[in-house]
Formats: structure tokens, C-alpha cells, sequence
């Protein structure tokens, strides 16, 4: 199986002589996709003072102008002129650093820890609403339901869920 790759990337504004900075992983395998993905994660960080790297040209574009690569440094870190332009690259880097970490911990569990894994989670949301409507008063839960029958009804359910929840765990735990 192949290895996923997070990266930080560069998209020119259309608009404004500005890059956004966004992340870039492949190859992506996904559930019911034959082929790898690609998936990009936009970081909402804007970057105006890039270095280009004029030994690695990248692409010309429908005008002849030819494009080239951002520098970086030792550490893969896009290099810019300002500073607050390299303290934004270097949250992109620590964010890319996360999801690559995210990526390489996946592969590590079968998918049966997977789904035991949600599970336990989709078990942890369902106690934390069932405790927090627990504290309030009769007043305050007819405000959230509006109707008392649905309520009730709702609370049964959740309460029936979560023992199911429970058992499926042990079954996995065998």
C-alpha cells in the first residue's frame, strides 16, 4: 500500500498578488473509490512575499509566462520575505506536521479498531447529553423538547442505544 503525503501548497489568487496556503494530501484511499485521492484542506492563511525558486520551474501558463516553485528551506518550510508571511508558513508546516501524523496513525489500526473506536466516541457524546439533560429541571428539558411525549420517547432511545453500544463493545472485547 502506498504511503500518504501531506504537503503545503500554493494557490495563486486570481485577484491579488497573494497566495493562499493550503494542504495537499495524496495518494488518499477511500471506501468505494477504486483509485487514490487527492484531498486538499485549506488553511484560510494568505501569503504575499514568497521567494521563488527559479531553478525549479513549475508551468507555463496560456500567456507564455512561465511559473516556477517556492523556495524552502532545510526543513521543507516555504521561505518568504516577511515575517509575518514565514510565521503563517510555519503554522501551515505544524499544521500539515498534524494531519501527516494523522495519516501515518491511521494505517495503524484495523478496521475493526476503527469502528470500535467510533463507537466508543458516538457512546461518549450520547452520556454527555443524556448527564447534561439530567441537571436540568422539568422546565428546562420541556423547553428543548417542546413535547414531553417526544422526550421521553427520545430519552429512551438514547438510554437503549447505549446499552446496545455496550454490548457491542464487549462482543469486540471477546
Amino acid at each position: 500500500m502506498l504511503h500518504t503525503k501531506v504537503s503545503v501548497k500554493l494557490r495563486k489568487s486570481e485577484l491579488r498578488d497573494e497566495w493562499y496556503l493550503y494542504l495537499e494530501a495524496y495518494p488518499v484511499f477511500k471506501p468505494g473509490h477504486d483509485k487514490p485521492c487527492r484531498e486538499r484542506e485549506y488553511l484560510n492563511r494568505i501569503i504575499t512575499t514568497p521567494m521563488w525558486d527559479k531553478t525549479r520551474p513549475a508551468r507555463i501558463d496560456k500567456y507564455g509566462v512561465q511559473t516556477y516553485k517556492p523556495k524552502r528551506d532545510m526543513n521543507g518550510i516555504i521561505i518568504c520575505r516577511s515575517k509575518t508571511d514565514r510565521e503563517t508558513c510555519i503554522f501551515a508546516d505544524n499544521v500539515r506536521n498534524l494531519r501527516q501524523h494523522e495519516y501515518d496513525s491511521a494505517e495503524l489500526y484495523t478496521d475493526t479498531d476503527q469502528e470500535m473506536v467510533e463507537k466508543k466516541a458516538a457512546r461518549g457524546e450520547l452520556i454527555l447529553i443524556k448527564n447534561a439533560l439530567h441537571g436540568t429541571t422539568q422546565e428546562q428539558r420541556k423547553k428543548y423538547f417542546r413535547n414531553e411525549q417526544f422526550m421521553r420517547q427520545w430519552i429512551e432511545g438514547v438510554n437503549s442505544l447505549i446499552r446496545r453500544l455496550v454490548e457491542i463493545e464487549s462482543m469486540f472485547k471477546r
